[in-house]
């Protein structure tokens, strides 16, 4: 196994997938289903998506805020993979606003108000394998800036 980038600090913003700009450096988030029309200097309604000088930026890129490993039975799978563990993480934000939220302190927080470490996407499937996962979930937020590599479609083994 090769090893893992974990404990690297990225200094750079990465820019968001799913985004166009629009006049007066604003930009047109599509993401999710909001369609968010964010001035410069703002965020999304997801907090997670920002306009710095007409771009869209993605905040939770690489910067996960909870990982965890959990037995696939508690996602809401019916028959998939049974009595295997699941590799679950997700970032701060969310395009949500659910008052019955159990994660509201992640969902509704924006990224410098929780405790993320950089975890470059191509090590997530090396940790999910390192703990003994066979799968990946996105949690605690509906919506990601940029899809980890490929690797939904089978097992990880």
């Amino acid at each position: 196994m090769e090893e893992l980038k974990i404990l690297q600090k990225t200094e750079q913003l990465h820019e968001a997938a799913w985004w166009e700009a629009e006049p007066d450096e604003r930009v047109h988030c599509y993401l999710c289903p909001r369609h968010c029309h964010i001035h410069p200097g703002q965020a999304g309604f997801c907090f997670i998506r920002i306009n710095q000088s007409g771009k869209l930026y993605s905040l939770g890129y690489g910067a996960p805020a909870a990982l965890q490993v959990d037995p696939i039975e508690k996602k809401p799978l019916n028959h998939f993979l049974p009595d295997t563990r699941v590799f679950s993480m997700g970032t701060a934000g969310c395009n949500m606003g659910c008052f019955f939220c159990q994660n509201w302190d992640i969902s509704k927080s924006r990224s410098d108000q929780v405790r993320s470490q950089h975890v470059p996407p191509e090590d997530v499937p090396l940790l999910a394998l390192k703990h003994g996962c066979e799968s990946l979930a996105f949690t605690r937020r509906t919506s990601i800036s940029k899809p980890l590599p490929r690797i939904f479609t089978g097992r990880l083994r």
